[in-house]
């Protein structure tokens, strides 16, 4: 056994011919979360917080409210994926949430179906537009 230096202490692990057979018949699951809420800051609404994780991201488009557009960057959900996005439109703030495109949700095991959990908070007097576009189901 070798040691290299600055890995001390390290457990590396090695990829055999079988363990590399088996990695392949089991698919690359997707995990995302997003959490956005917005506040009044003035006259307008601006961010208040922002967590992005994994397959799942925010852009800003420039306009005079405040919009999000999530972005899946795994192409789809399928079995055993976990999507979790969570908003809130803090007191008196306006907010949009949107997609970039049309979600793709593709055949899933029973055992392990895919997931898109959401969680809207709307406080008062605040105004919050979700828009997400449409969902397209494929046979396989």
């Amino acid at each position: 056994m070798q040691s290299v230096p600055g890995l001390e202490g390290t457990t590396i692990t090695v990829l055999t011919k079988e363990r590399f057979a088996s990695a392949q018949n089991v698919p690359p699951r997707a995990i995302g979360a997003l959490s956005l809420s917005s506040k009044l800051r003035g006259n307008s609404s601006a961010i208040d917080g922002l967590r992005q994780s994994g397959a799942l991201r925010m852009l800003f488009p420039n306009g005079p409210d405040l919009t999000a557009m999530m972005i899946n960057t795994s192409g789809g959900v399928t079995s055993g994926d976990q999507l979790s996005i969570s908003s809130k439109a803090g007191e008196g703030s306006f907010l949009t949430v949107t997609t970039q495109a049309a979600e793709r949700a593709y055949r899933a095991d029973d055992k392990a179906p895919g997931r898109i959990n959401s969680s809207i908070t709307v406080e008062d007097r605040a105004t919050f537009h979700w828009l997400p576009q449409e969902l397209i189901l494929f046979d396989g």
